[in-house]
Protein backbone atom coordinates (compact mmCIF):
# COMPACT_ATOMS: atom_id res chain seq x y z
CA UNK A 1 0.00 0.00 0.00
CA UNK A 2 1.06 3.42 -0.67
CA UNK A 3 0.99 6.69 1.22
CA UNK A 4 -1.20 8.08 -1.00
CA UNK A 5 -3.98 5.12 -1.42
CA UNK A 6 -6.85 6.87 -4.37
CA UNK A 7 -10.05 6.22 -3.48
CA UNK A 8 -11.08 4.96 -6.75
CA UNK A 9 -8.17 3.38 -8.14
CA UNK A 10 -6.91 0.54 -10.55
CA UNK A 11 -4.97 -2.63 -8.87
CA UNK A 12 -1.72 -0.63 -8.41
CA UNK A 13 -3.34 2.36 -7.12
CA UNK A 14 -3.21 4.23 -10.92
CA UNK A 15 -5.72 6.59 -12.17
CA UNK A 16 -9.39 5.12 -13.17
CA UNK A 17 -10.97 7.12 -16.20
CA UNK A 18 -13.93 9.02 -14.48
CA UNK A 19 -16.47 7.73 -16.06
CA UNK A 20 -16.00 4.21 -14.95
CA UNK A 21 -16.89 5.54 -11.60
CA UNK A 22 -20.21 7.04 -12.84
CA UNK A 23 -20.77 3.49 -14.53
CA UNK A 24 -20.47 1.83 -10.76
CA UNK A 25 -22.71 4.30 -9.25
CA UNK A 26 -25.14 3.80 -12.09
CA UNK A 27 -25.39 0.12 -11.40
CA UNK A 28 -25.23 0.46 -8.04
CA UNK A 29 -28.29 3.06 -7.84
CA UNK A 30 -30.17 0.88 -10.68
CA UNK A 31 -29.63 -2.61 -8.84
CA UNK A 32 -31.25 -1.08 -5.35
CA UNK A 33 -33.42 1.58 -6.66
CA UNK A 34 -31.27 4.38 -4.91
CA UNK A 35 -32.35 7.78 -5.78
CA UNK A 36 -29.58 9.83 -8.08
CA UNK A 37 -26.03 10.88 -7.21
CA UNK A 38 -22.70 11.75 -8.78
CA UNK A 39 -19.54 10.96 -7.74
CA UNK A 40 -18.58 14.84 -7.19
CA UNK A 41 -22.14 14.20 -4.82
CA UNK A 42 -20.52 11.68 -2.78
CA UNK A 43 -17.59 13.65 -2.24
CA UNK A 44 -19.64 16.31 -0.66
CA UNK A 45 -21.93 14.16 1.25
CA UNK A 46 -18.49 12.64 2.70
CA UNK A 47 -17.55 15.94 3.91
CA UNK A 48 -20.15 16.64 5.10
CA UNK A 49 -20.83 13.44 7.13
CA UNK A 50 -17.06 14.27 8.37
CA UNK A 51 -17.83 17.78 9.90
CA UNK A 52 -20.96 16.29 11.39
CA UNK A 53 -18.98 13.40 12.87
CA UNK A 54 -16.80 16.31 14.82
CA UNK A 55 -13.95 16.54 11.85
CA UNK A 56 -11.78 19.77 11.70
CA UNK A 57 -11.24 21.59 8.40
CA UNK A 58 -7.96 20.43 8.02
CA UNK A 59 -8.77 16.79 9.10
CA UNK A 60 -11.46 16.99 5.92
CA UNK A 61 -8.85 19.03 3.41
CA UNK A 62 -6.32 15.87 4.51
CA UNK A 63 -8.88 13.13 4.18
Amino acid sequence: MQTKQLVFSKEKNAYLQPTKTRKWILHVQKKYQLETITTHGLRHTHCSLLFEAGASLKEVQNR
